[in-house]
């Protein structure tokens, strides 16, 4: 592994070892991994989220597990490959918890714009969370849900923020009307790991582009409720920037997910919460980015950097 600076001799053995034995346990042992999302499997419903039938979209599975043994090739073989998701933490009420994740290496923010949850903010209280956020080098997300393409649009010109999450029927319906600001357009997920929701490449009339990301989520966001995630169906290639991973993901069982399902994001809130369920707990925080990338803590900030200025110089 020396020679890919992934997992360079710099890593701590014990997060590179982790890293190596679960992508290996998970995707080796898989029949079929995160299988593109082809077009053929679409069916065009209608756009209106009130007449729309609520159909199980027949996707790909992310993968299933087999009995076999892993071999200790086959477990170095498949950390090469790894992909090291970004990290978004979401549901962040205050200035001092959106330091918190910034800092710890959390690649996106998420600010909950929309009343009707506990972890909603207000426009005036959201300003000084975007400024920590921004300041720790993350990017600021501001969540809506019921809200219309004007409000959507208001809301994120107050704040400065470009990046909305229409994680509501209503502010979903909103996508293609939205031209100022990019999307992350939420779908949801039965436990079992079957799409209810509408995709993008659905939508009639064709949007005129695609959402930056698209985000899988369960029936209730902030359930904290985990997917089927061998039966998952990836819903890839509708976005520009790829897919996001969330629901019931926590320290503990985030390195195995990202194994079985490759996803480009992965989205936390109650799993880093406090007692309170609000306010984020500093230890969970940082042990949730490092299981998802499989880095010490003191890394993954080095990470997120290196990578947004590679990202920077290739655009120049």
């Amino acid at each position: 592994f020396r020679s890919t600076p992934r997992y360079n001799s710099s890593f701590p053995t014990p997060h590179r070892l982790r890293l190596v034995a679960t992508m290996a346990a998970v995707s080796f042992g898989s029949r079929h991994m995160c299988a593109p999302l082809s077009r053929q499997h679409h069916h065009r419903i209608s756009s209106s989220p009130s007449t729309a039938p609520r159909q199980r979209h027949q996707l790909p599975p992310c993968g299933r597990r087999m009995t076999r043994g892993v071999s200790r090739i086959a477990m170095c073989a498949a950390a090469e490959g790894a992909k090291v998701p970004k990290v978004k933490i979401c549901g962040v009420t205050n200035a001092a918890d959106a330091t918190l994740a910034a800092e710890a290496g959390a690649d996106f923010v998420g600010i909950i714009l929309w009343p009707g949850t506990k972890r909603a903010v207000t426009l005036s209280q959201a300003k000084p969370i975007v400024n920590a956020v921004r300041a720790g080098g993350a990017e600021p997300v501001a969540v809506f849900v019921d809200e219309d393409a004007r409000g959507i649009t208001a809301s994120c010109g107050a704040l400065g923020i470009t990046l909305a999450q229409l994680h509501g029927a209503r502010a979903r319906q909103w996508f293609p009307h939205l031209r100022s600001v990019e999307s992350v357009y939420v779908v949801n997920s039965t436990p079992e790991g079957e799409i209810e929701t509408e995709l993008p490449s659905q939508i009639t009339p064709p949007p005129p582009k695609q959402p930056a990301w698209v985000l899988l989520d369960g029936l209730t966001g902030g359930s904290g409720q985990a997917l089927d995630w061998n039966n998952l169906k990836v819903p890839t290639g509708e976005a520009t920037n790829g897919w996001i991973l969330a629901g019931g993901l926590n320290s503990g069982n985030v390195a195995e997910a990202v194994a079985i399902c490759q996803p480009d994001v992965v989205d936390v809130s109650s799993g880093v919460a406090g007692p309170d369920g609000i306010k984020k707990d500093p230890e969970k925080v940082r042990a949730f980015i490092s299981a998802a990338t499989g880095l010490a803590p003191d890394e993954c900030r080095t990470r997120r950097d290196r990578a947004k200025l590679e990202r920077i110089a290739s655009q120049s």
